[in-house]
């Protein structure tokens, strides 16, 4: 993903959390949230995933994405990242 800027109460929940939703948008304009296990690093969100996948597709086709943490048991606590998705076929071994 392209560089993210965030509050520092986000900041502290993507060092956490272990899922997030990756909203991605299809061929044809509607939103396809998926739950993903993503990394947070150098102030980008890196998401390792199978090069076949729909959300990959759908990045090549369209690379605004937005991402959403969940929120807390009463609802409170939502954070809603919009950005630009990269997909890096050279990028780092998920085992590294």
């Amino acid at each position: 993903m392209s560089s993210i800027e965030i509050s520092p109460r986000v900041a502290e929940r993507v060092a956490d959390e272990q899922v997030i939703w990756l909203t991605t948008v299809d061929t044809d304009g509607r939103p396809v949230p998926t739950p993903v296990w993503f990394l947070w690093s150098d102030d980008e969100v890196l998401v390792f995933s199978r090069p076949d996948t729909p959300k990959l597709r759908n990045i090549g086709e369209n690379d605004r994405v937005a991402l959403n943490l969940n929120s807390s048991s009463s609802g409170g606590d939502v954070a809603v990242l919009t950005a630009r998705a990269r997909i890096d076929p050279d990028g780092p071994n998920p085992a590294e």
